[in-house]
């Protein structure tokens, strides 16, 4: 399909996938509650959330929306030449990302056995396809500078959902432990488990946002382990859920601290790609008129 087409095909699964969440968020939160009452701390792994979480949605899907307009109306500030050459690189993966997301919604709120492994399955591919639209925005903006306006949108956008999404699909997968019995089979100390998991998961993190320069990314696991604190903090009164409060908030801090570094040092070479981006548009202008 020719590049020019992709925006329209990207717009229609856009709309498509603004209304059925529309639709379907009062649903989400239910089942999310329910899932959690379901699934009690003693008898599935502890790396949860709460559902208020769900609101990191918000800015995610603000940000999906302003991808589908600015690939209709370029920004004021920098008029991109290659913008198409991005389209052409995400193709069919930006319309399907929100195809999957969809379907994940809908089998979410069925809460039935089976529905929990579609759930897994679907979680999955959504990561993978997110994961991979991730790396290619980052080298397309490698590529043709990283101060490119719809770039930068894109970035922010997929940045925060493929790293929210790596959250849920821990959190899945910990959660189909819970509803198998497995946690309590491989992990009978559910405090261990949840320091462990806790800097294993960071650490993932971590890794992808320095090889990216992205805290974009790394910004939701503080988001995450915030509101894993939030769900836990019903328990206070247990020193085993009070640990994990004071963990997880430890947790969240140390990461923030670090993902405010790596937007200091990627604030400053978008900076620097933006004055040599001058200086050569200033040196090819001075040739023409020489």
């Amino acid at each position: 399909m020719p590049m020019l087409y992709w925006k329209y095909v990207n717009a229609v699964c856009c709309a498509i996938y603004i209304i059925l969440n529309s639709i379907l968020c009062y649903f989400v939160e239910e089942a999310s509650y329910a899932r959690a009452d379901e699934l009690k701390l003693e008898n599935n792994v502890i790396f949860h959330p709460s559902a208020d979480s769900l609101y990191i949605w918000v800015p995610i899907i603000a940000l999906q929306i302003a991808c589908c307009i600015t690939d209709f109306v370029p920004l004021c500030m920098v008029i991109e030449d290659n913008h198409d050459e991005l389209l052409n690189k995400l193709s069919w993966r930006v319309g399907a990302q929100y195809i999957l997301q969809c379907l994940w919604v809908i089998v979410f709120v069925q809460m039935t056995s089976v529905s929990r492994w579609v759930q897994a399955l679907l979680v999955f591919s959504y990561l993978i396809l997110l994961l991979i639209i991730h790396h290619k925005i980052h080298y397309w903006l490698e590529e043709y500078g990283s101060q490119k306006g719809r770039g930068l949108v894109y970035k922010v956008a997929f940045g925060l959902c493929a790293g929210w999404i790596t959250s849920v699909f821990i959190i899945s997968f910990g959660l189909l432990l819970g509803y198998l019995g497995w946690s309590e089979i491989i992990f009978k100390d559910h405090v261990a488990w949840s320091v462990a998991i806790g800097f294993i998961v960071m650490g993932i993190y971590w890794f992808v946002s320095l090889y990216y320069t992205d805290p974009f990314f790394g910004v939701t696991f503080s988001w995450t382990a915030l509101f894993i604190a939030i769900h836990h903090k019903r328990d206070w009164s247990t020193p085993k859920h009070s640990f994990l409060v004071v963990f997880f908030i430890m947790l969240s801090l140390i990461n923030f601290c670090l993902q405010v570094c790596i937007f200091v040092v990627w604030l400053g070479k978008s900076l620097e790609s933006l004055g040599e981006e001058k200086v050569q548009r200033e040196s090819r202008n001075s040739l023409q008129y020489a």
